[in-house]
């Protein structure tokens, strides 16, 4: 209990450390490090709630049917939708396609999912996901 509790902390640290990383890189007008700044984490988020469900976390695919988990559970269908967009912002890193307004609009909707995530992962996701530009 304590190993995973442990690690859902290291996420958590990890998923605040990358928030305040994209918003400083956004405002730098590095879109692509924003973008994967983005994705990492939602990604750490959701290993957040996966430490404490003990849920599979070690694929892609085990991060998104957590997410689709989580969905059915609170009866939002935004999730996974909105894990979409934080994807989307993974593929921009590789391909920088996605404009610096579409990127400060997912910035919102990531941040949006990562309060979702981690209000259900017991956590008061207030101060992990207040923009702070």
């Amino acid at each position: 209990m304590l190993e995973r509790e442990a690690q859902a902390q290291k996420h958590l640290r990890i998923t605040r450390q990358f928030l305040d990383a994209s918003d400083r890189l956004f405002d730098e007008g590095d879109i692509v490090q924003t973008s994967e700044k983005l994705w990492g984490a939602t990604v750490h988020a959701v290993k957040v709630l996966c430490f404490r469900r003990e849920w599979r976390h070690n694929r892609y695919a085990f991060l998104y049917d957590a997410v689709k988990r989580l969905s059915e559970e609170i009866g939002d269908p935004t999730l996974p939708r909105y894990f979409k967009v934080a994807q989307g912002n993974h593929i921009n890193f590789y391909d920088d396609f996605i404009t610096s307004e579409a990127v400060d609009e997912d910035r919102q909707t990531v941040r949006e999912l990562i309060g979702k995530i981690l209000t259900a992962a017991g956590e008061n996701a207030g101060d992990a996901t207040t923009d702070r530009t």
